[in-house]
Parts: C-alpha cells; sequence; structure tokens
C-alpha cells in the first residue's frame, strides 16, 4: 500500500513500489524503515513479521511480508541494502527482525541513524521529556504530526476487538492485538506508514548533533544491539544442573516452612501471624482508619 502523509492509501505492487522509493531515497539522501510485527520477540514460538515499511516524511510504502513473493523480498532487500543511509526509531525494534527474516545483514546497521538518539541528547524542553515515537512526534512536530492520531485509531481497535495492547511472552496470542490484527485493515495500514512518515520528519526537525558524537553513540548502538541479535550464550548442562539442586533445596525450605506453621511463605499475613505468636517484635506500618495502630509489617 502508498500512504500519503494525509493518511491517503492507494494499493500498490513491489515494481512501482521500487521504482518510487528509488526517487525517494535520492532526494531525502535515505529512507524510513519500520516494522510490525505479532508482538512477540525474535525466538518466540509465535513471532511473525508481518509488514515493512519504507518511506519519507511524505510517502510510505507498507509491505505485507506474511507470505512474501521472491519479488517483494528482492525489493525490500534491495532498498535497504541500496538506501545511502536508513532512519529508524528505536533501531533495534525493526533491525532485528530484517535481519532475523533475511532482509538484511548486520552491517545494515552502518547505515542507521536513529532519532531516539539526538532525542535523547536533545533539550526535554524543546522535545518532550519521553523519547517514545508518538510523545516526540507530538511535542517536535505539533499538529504535523500523524502517529499519534494513528495510534490512537490503532488503540480504539483494540479496545473494540477486546485485544490487549501490552502484552509480554506468555500473552496468549489470541489475546494479542499485534498477533490477531489483519494488517490489511486500513487502521493498521496508516498506523503502520505514520511511524516511517513522523521520523524521517523527525531526523529532519530534530536538534543536529556534533557528528562526532552522533558516531559514538552508533558505534555503541551496533554493540549493545549484538545480543538482541544473537541471543545470550548458556551453559545448558550446568543451567539444569544448577535448578536440580537449587530445585531440591527449595523444596526442602518449603517443607520445614510449611511444618513451622506458615502454609504460604509469599504471604505476609501468614509470615507476621507466625512470627507475632513467636514472640518476634515486628515494626509496624503506618496507622490508618481501618487499623489505628498499624499492622505488624515483615518487609
Amino acid at each position: 500500500w502508498r500512504v500519503t502523509r494525509d493518511g491517503e492509501i492507494a494499493a500498490s505492487n513491489p515494481d512501482a513500489a521500487l521504482t518510487e522509493l528509488v526517487t525517494i531515497a535520492l532526494r531525502a539522501g535515505g529512507l524510513g524503515v519500520d516494522v510490525e510485527t505479532t508482538g512477540f520477540p525474535v525466538g518466540h514460538v509465535h513471532y511473525r513479521l508481518k509488514t515493512v515499511q519504507l518511506g519519507d516524511e511524505h510517502v510510505a510504502f507498507v509491505f505485507d511480508v506474511r507470505d512474501p513473493d521472491p519479488n517483494t523480498r528482492a525489493v525490500i532487500a534491495g532498498l535497504l541494502a541500496a538506501a545511502p543511509r536508513l532512519w529508524a526509531h528505536s533501531a533495534t525494534a525493526d533491525l532485528v527482525p530484517l535481519v532475523h527474516d533475511g532482509y538484511a545483514g548486520e552491517s545494515v546497521w552502518d547505515r542507521m541513524y536513529d532519532t531516539v538518539i539526538p532525542a535523547k541528547l536533545a533539550d526535554p524542553q524543546s522535545t518532550g521529556a519521553d523519547p517514545g515515537l508518538k510523545q516526540l512526534a507530538g511535542a517536535v512536530l505539533g499538529e504535523s504530526a500523524v502517529s499519534p492520531q494513528a495510534d490512537a485509531a490503532r488503540a480504539a481497535l483494540f479496545r473494540a476487538r477486546r485485544w490487549r495492547t501490552n502484552t509480554d511472552p506468555d500473552t496468549p496470542p489470541e489475546r494479542s492485538g499485534w498477533c490477531q490484527v489483519d494488517p490489511a485493515d486500513p487502521v493498521m495500514v496508516r498506523y503502520a506508514a505514520s511511524d516511517v512518515l513522523d521520523t524521517v520528519a523527525l531526523a529532519r526537525r530534530l536538534p543536529q548533533v556534533p557528528s562526532a558524537v552522533y558516531d559514538r553513540e552508533r558505534a555503541v548502538q551496533r554493540i549493545t544491539a549484538r545480543v538482541t541479535h544473537r541471543g545470550l550464550r548458556i551453559d545448558g548442562d550446568r543451567v539444569r544442573a544448577l535448578l536440580t539442586k537449587y530445585g531440591a533445596d527449595r523444596d526442602d525450605a518449603l517443607a520445614r516452612v510449611r511444618a513451622s506453621g506458615v502454609d504460604n511463605p509469599a504471604s505476609s499475613r501468614q509470615l507476621a501471624e507466625r512470627l507475632t505468636a513467636l514472640g518476634v517484635e515486628l515494626p509496624r506500618t503506618k496507622p490508618t482508619a481501618r487499623h489505628p495502630y498499624g499492622q505488624p509489617s515483615v518487609t
């Protein structure tokens, strides 16, 4: 889909997108990039890349990559490889899926200029205290920002379907709006495009950072992103041995605590009652109308 800053959506195809995005990259000196996933992290059983967005502050293309044809994959990969500069906001969240799914290699970081860096280095009075894209766009771009409104429409869609916005790895996929929503829904097409449109606009408007400082921060960002790309190496045999040992110790401790009269050691009330019965003088919580003398505290 081709999406303009005023929210107009038009159907497109990979070849037409390639032609216009090459022109955009030459005119803008680079491309904004963003992705939408199922909301689960790379490596999770329910992780899936759903859309890839490329463009500038005027036009963004939203590619549906749930089942990409070879031409779509080649167009996205070619544009990511050829763009002289790339802009994203909190770029790790976008580049890790693109690398994982084979659209780019980790060398893509060489051309990434994350707008969160100048946002965090700038005077908060000029950019707002929250470096999140929607809040930052509202503070810096004012009424011309498109991502806050797009996010509000997305949130309303999730509420109407009773889907969650804030999820974690244990959230059932049927409860996650990111997992369930159809990326072809016009609300989601505009939402996906808006991140690119505002990110590139922010790249133009944010205070300029001295190149030496920006390059230093970009180098550190690439280093710290490695753990997200590659995971954290662990010794599985050692972990299993420790779980066996400390699991047995935990079970033994729980049996002894229960034998002493506390069924649930995570219960502050049970602990306080038993310790008081044993003669321990506990500090007390602040008085309240319901408990004018406070209550025994095991904090």
